[in-house]
């Protein structure tokens, strides 16, 4: 365990400006670049693929999810005075192994990442993957 995100840790459901329903989760603490540490927000959107239905009715999100740049399956990581070192999850999943109003439990695996407020927008690989765990309970 290198870092832990664990100010500000939210959980919920919403529906974007398209209608797309999604679930949302969000957690702050500290990332490094460029050999210094900086405050920063991890934030990760899935799509319930639940179109028309109340949200009241919506499940939380549970099986495989796949990562991109485009859609609504997303990982980003925004650093406070080093936007250079934000990302953008291009290639990687999501499991969400275990989800209730009580329990939300699963791990992300990335191998690539875009940057994209770099003074060149670059990716950003990483060998061996990037393993992020994620543990909600109330």
């Amino acid at each position: 365990k290198l870092r832990s995100f664990q100010n500000n840790v939210k959980a919920e459901l919403g529906v974007l400006p398209a209608g797309t329903q999604v679930f949302q989760m969000s957690a702050e603490g500290e990332a490094n670049f460029s050999d210094k540490s900086y405050p920063a927000r991890l934030t990760l959107r899935l799509d319930l693929e639940a179109r028309g239905d109340p949200l009241a009715e919506v499940s939380w999100p549970r099986g495989v999810y796949e990562l991109g740049l485009f859609g609504s399956n997303n990982l980003e990581l925004r650093l406070d005075g080093a936007p250079a070192g934000d990302f953008n999850a291009k290639d990687g999943y999501v499991v969400v192994a275990e989800a209730s109003n009580e329990r939300i439990a699963g791990s992300i695996f990335m191998t690539v990442a875009f940057r994209p407020h770099a003074p060149l927008p670059v990716p950003q690989t990483f060998d061996p993957p990037l393993i992020i765990r994620f543990l909600i309970e109330n």
